[in-house]
């Protein structure tokens, strides 16, 4: 065993946390990027909305490989729990940055109105 194990408990924990993550993705801010992309006035932003649905695409297929890999410790072992744990890592910081990102702008419109 090594110091990232996820035993147990923290294994199941840890898959309902990335279902629901996905749950989350799919349900709340994809819809409305995909709203606001098919709005009628095109946005100005286009891009940038764009390259958001595509960046939570790409992380809702990584939370699913990551589901794969917890759900498959009974045939692997430990030997992933490094990477499953590192990979949530990135995720988490990956989607701190892109609500900053995505927040800010609207906390500085609200502040300089």
């Amino acid at each position: 065993m090594t110091s990232y194990s996820l035993d147990g408990a923290v294994q199941y924990t840890l898959l309902a946390v990335v279902l629901a993550t996905v749950a989350y993705i799919r349900n709340l801010p994809y819809k409305e990027l995909k709203d606001r992309l098919k709005a009628s006035p095109p946005p100005k932003n286009c891009c940038g909305i764009q390259f958001q649905i595509l960046l939570l695409d790409l992380v809702q297929i990584l939370l699913a490989l990551i589901g794969v890999f917890l759900l498959g410790r009974f045939q692997l072992g430990d030997r992933y729990d490094a990477y499953i744990l590192f990979t949530l890592w990135g995720i988490a910081s990956l989607l701190f940055v892109l609500h900053v990102i995505v927040n800010g702008k609207s906390i500085l419109k609200t502040l300089f109105k």
